[in-house]
C-alpha cells in the first residue's frame, strides 16, 4: 500500500472568537435570510438585539456549518438537521463523561 499523505487544514473556534451575521453569511455561502431563519429555529443565538448588530460566538460557526452540512446530505428540512446536531452533541457530552468515569475509576480501554 502505497504512503498518502493528507493536508487537513483546522481553525480552532473559542469563545473568544466571534462573527458578525454577514461574515458567517459570507464563510458559510448563507444568503441572510437564510441565516436569520436559523436563528429563529434556534440553531444558533447571536448577541445583541437587531441583525445588524448581531456577532455569533466561534462555536456558532460549527453548528451552522454541520446543520447545513446534514440538511445537504440527509436531505432533511432545517428542524431535522437542528435536531440532528443536538443529538450528535449530546453524544459527544455523553462520551466525554464516560472517558472521565472510565479514567476515574482506572476502566479505560
Amino acid at each position: 500500500m502505497p504512503d498518502q499523505a493528507t493536508a487537513v487544514t483546522a481553525t480552532v473556534l473559542d469563545d473568544n472568537v466571534t462573527f458578525s451575521l454577514a461574515q458567517l453569511c459570507e464563510l458559510l455561502g448563507l444568503d441572510r435570510d437564510d441565516l436569520v431563519a436559523c436563528v429563529q429555529e434556534g440553531l444558533v443565538e447571536p448577541r445583541g438585539i437587531q441583525p445588524q448588530t448581531w456577532s455569533f460566538p466561534g462555536q456558532a460557526l460549527k453548528r451552522l456549518h454541520q446543520a447545513l452540512r446534514l440538511k445537504q446530505d440527509l436531505e432533511i428540512d432545517l428542524g431535522g438537521a437542528i435536531l440532528a446536531v443536538e443529538l450528535l452533541e449530546e453524544a459527544e457530552r455523553l462520551r466525554m463523561r464516560i472517558r472521565t468515569l472510565e479514567m476515574l475509576l482506572g476502566t479505560g480501554r
